[in-house]
Formats: structure tokens, C-alpha cells, sequence
């Protein structure tokens, strides 16, 4: 390793790199505004992966945050990037527990905000519960699970 790479790999040790996956389903993005807050606090960069369903390129939000979400979510990176927080957005599609651990090495994560399942499920409940046990035997960066209370 030159000096180079080294310089790079302590910054990117130091540094913290926040992870917030956004499946298909996700109809709160409260779990997003979470993540942004919390790099803001900690100045830390921010990842967001909006997993689209293989059906739509778009998604809507329900009831009172009517619009495209990822219209919303662009404009609220937007803000955070105002309130000096680097941040990146990706539209992926593919396995959600796949791709996000893929992601959590390919980028160096070291922090993982996942929204808390509800208990009736949907078929990404089970793909997160299988990230956080993964997460947790192999050590490879924290957790913080976020539940909205409305």
C-alpha cells in the first residue's frame, strides 16, 4: 500500500459512511429523514438505495405525501446537501438482501439505518431481518433500526 492509498483508507476508517436502503414497499420515509439527520449530526456521508420494483420505475407515497418519492427523496437530499451532508442516491434493481450487503463492502458502510418491519410483514420483512442477523454475526458495520410513530 502507498501513501496514497493508505491517506485514503484512514480517511475512509475515520469517516463514517451511512447506508439507507429504500425498498419497493417502503411507504414511510421517515427511515430516510432518520439517516440524513443522523450524518448531519455525526458529519458523516450519506448513502441512499432506493431498490425499485421490477414492475414500475416509479413510486408514489399514500394518503398526506402524495408525489413520486423519489421526487421526494431527491429533494430532501437536496436540502441535506444545503445543511452540509455529502451525500449519494442510487436507484437499484435486484435482490434487496443481495445488493445491500454487496453494497455495505463494495462501499466501506459503516453504519446501516434499516426501518423497523411492521409486523404484518410484506416480502421485504424477511430480507431485513436476514440482513440484521448477518450484520450482527459478521460484524461488518452497526445497525440503527428507526420505527415512525405517527
Amino acid at each position: 500500500m502507498n501513501y496514497e492509498d493508505g491517506m485514503l483508507y484512514a480517511f475512509m476508517v475515520i469517516m463514517e459512511r451511512i447506508l439507507v436502503p429504500i425498498w419497493p414497499e417502503q411507504d414511510d420515509i421517515w427511515v430516510t429523514v432518520h439517516g440524513m439527520q443522523l450524518a448531519r449530526r455525526i458529519n458523516a456521508q450519506l448513502f441512499l438505495l432506493e431498490f425499485l420494483d421490477r414492475k414500475q420505475t416509479t413510486h408514489t407515497l399514500p394518503d398526506n405525501n402524495v408525489g413520486d418519492r423519489a421526487d421526494i427523496v431527491k429533494s430532501l437530499v437536496m436540502d441535506a446537501k444545503k445543511g452540509g451532508v455529502r451525500s449519494v442516491y442510487y436507484k437499484v434493481n435486484g435482490e434487496f438482501y443481495t445488493e445491500v450487503l454487496e453494497y455495505i463492502k463494495a462501499h466501506h458502510i459503516t453504519i446501516v439505518v434499516l426501518e423497523l418491519p411492521e409486523r404484518k410483514g410484506g416480502k421485504y420483512a424477511g430480507d431485513i431481518l436476514m440482513l440484521v442477523k448477518q450484520l450482527r454475526e459478521t460484524n461488518e458495520c452497526k445497525i440503527e433500526i428507526v420505527k415512525h410513530h405517527c
